[in-house]
């Protein structure tokens, strides 16, 4: 009796833990989202930034894809200040204390390649819905993967949204041209007007009529 008594409590029990268990790991799933940023450059390098917005805040840790060879790791919170992380071979494990935001930003060399004129970017997320930025200009010549909308920014940068998994886009870039400095005209130099010449040929007939004109005067004196 005792032992029939026994076995029902340690069946109980363990459904109870059973239950607590199917039941806690869908509501840890849900506590967070995840979306995936990237700013593609024109040399081929791009910016990541992760951002994960917390539904409920608590105590936990994060596990969050990171893309190959990050360069200047960042891992900050909603007020701007660090957070304690954790990199293991592709994944980022954040220690989320009772914040409501975290951010991950890095660089990366390694998500482009190119042929020609054609630039792919290529890369795997599940996390999260991916947003990928493209210089201003660019042309789109193949797309792999579930894109969930296409846009353009008010500076002409064009914006595709993808839902989680593998992503490959193929691209061209436009054609960079140097601005031309502005002409300037050449500063003509104001023309000084040229001095009046003396007429020299008539200086003696000059010189001679003044002395005529004194001889008269003196004569004149005389006379009188």
């Amino acid at each position: 009796m005792k032992n029939s008594l026994f076995a029902k409590n340690m069946l109980l029990v363990s459904l109870l833990l059973v239950t607590i268990l199917v039941s806690s790991t869908p509501l840890h799933a849900q506590t967070y989202s995840v979306s995936e940023t990237l700013e593609v450059n024109h040399d081929g390098t791009v910016h990541i930034k992760v951002e994960i917005l917390v539904i409920e805040p608590g105590i936990f840790t994060l596990n969050v894809t990171l893309h190959e060879a990050p360069e200047g790791l960042l891992v900050y919170d909603e007020n701007n200040m660090p957070l304690n992380y954790e990199v293991s071979e592709s994944k980022i494990n954040v220690f989320m204390v009772n914040n409501t935001k975290a951010y991950i930003e890095y660089l990366s060399r390694t998500l482009t390649r190119k042929e020609g004129p054609v630039w792919t970017i290529s890369l795997t997320f599940n996390d999260g819905q991916v947003n990928i930025v493209f210089p201003q200009g660019t042309s789109i010549l193949d797309i792999i993967g579930a894109p969930k909308a296409i846009k353009e920014t008010e500076d002409g940068r064009l914006i595709i949204t993808f839902e989680p998994g593998e992503i490959s886009v193929d691209y061209a870039l436009p054609i960079l041209t140097a601005t031309p400095m502005p002409t300037t005209s050449p500063i003509t130099p104001t023309e000084t007007p040229a001095p009046m010449p003396i007429p020299y040929n008539y200086l003696p007939w000059a010189i001679g009529g003044g002395l005529l004109l004194i001889v008269l005067v003196v004569i004149s004196k005389f006379r009188r």
